[in-house]
């Protein structure tokens, strides 16, 4: 994952921790041509809304993360361990 990405979706998970959470949405329009990047915008609102107990939105924007990432990754890439083991705790 290139350094621009990482700073994009660490500075989108703090953004919506800190009640900006239209960041998500705004960034999902800006990139929604890039599939790692929207894969990451939508792990880390999934993980968003499971911090504020909002289960069922919380799993779905994982399910849609698991989407996107599947189109960039091989079936056996960690990220996908990652979804799975948030799903699994929720």
């Amino acid at each position: 994952m290139s350094s621009c990405v990482g700073r994009l979706y660490h500075g989108i998970i703090q953004l919506g921790r800190c009640g900006e959470f239209d960041a998500y949405a705004r960034n999902i329009k800006t990139y929604d041509s890039n599939n790692e990047v929207l894969g990451n915008l939508y792990f880390y609102q999934g993980r968003y809304f499971l911090d504020m107990n909002n289960a069922d939105q919380g799993k779905s924007s994982l399910v849609k993360a698991r989407e996107y990432f599947s189109k960039v990754f091989k079936p056996d890439h960690q990220v996908f361990k990652a979804i799975d083991s948030v799903l699994k705790d929720e």
